[in-house]
């Protein structure tokens, strides 16, 4: 799945987080594309927070004009994305 997506955008368009409890997946992603690295379960919970903080940033906030902001349900069924966490 890294491949595929390293492949298709460029690091400023796709960055991953690398979740690997077997560590085994360290040089599976150029680290021009990997903004996070855990291979211990008690670092993934404060990992996807700060990356969590990081996508908030990036949501469009409500004075800009609605034509440039984002509509619809997140693509990821129980997932939502909220300014009041």
């Amino acid at each position: 799945m890294a491949d595929g997506i390293t492949v298709r955008y460029w690091p400023h368009q796709a960055r991953l987080i690398v979740i690997d409890y077997y560590r085994s997946l360290l040089d599976a992603v150029d680290t021009e594309y990997r903004i996070g690295y855990v291979a211990s379960l008690s670092v993934v919970g404060s990992l996807l927070s700060d990356a969590c903080e990081a996508l908030l940033e990036q949501l469009p906030t409500a004075s800009l004009p609605l034509r440039w902001r984002v509509v619809g349900e997140p693509c990821t069924p129980g997932l939502r994305f909220s300014r009041h966490m």
